[in-house]
């Protein structure tokens, strides 16, 4: 993370992690996404704590290329990125779950 000006770098550069990949699981779960976590980032100067992040890969059937969805920052330098990407798909459970039809009343 840095800010640009005139196509340079400015400033602190920010690593929000490090993949761990110890941290990662891929299997069946309740979670409508695949996570991948990022840790020992840059020292936070809120907390004294180092970075992290956690990107969750989300099924989206219409993305044609990853794209990023949504970032959070739910805890002072702790950070969700969301990413969608169809390569997801086929993985039953991260398909989303279809739109319930309404029942006639």
């Amino acid at each position: 993370q840095y800010h640009m000006e005139n196509d340079k770098p400015i400033g602190a550069v920010m690593v929000l992690g490090v993949h761990s990949p110890g941290l990662d699981s891929w299997g069946q779960s309740n979670k409508t996404y695949q996570p991948q976590w990022y840790t020992n980032g840059s020292k936070c100067d809120l907390t004294g704590r180092p970075r992290q992040t956690e990107l969750r890969f989300v099924c989206n059937e219409a993305a044609t290329q990853e794209l990023v969805g949504d970032i959070f920052e739910p805890q002072s330098c702790e950070y969700t990125i969301v990413v969608h990407t169809s390569k997801l798909c086929s993985v039953p459970w991260l398909k989303p779950v279809a739109d319930p039809t309404p029942l006639p009343i």
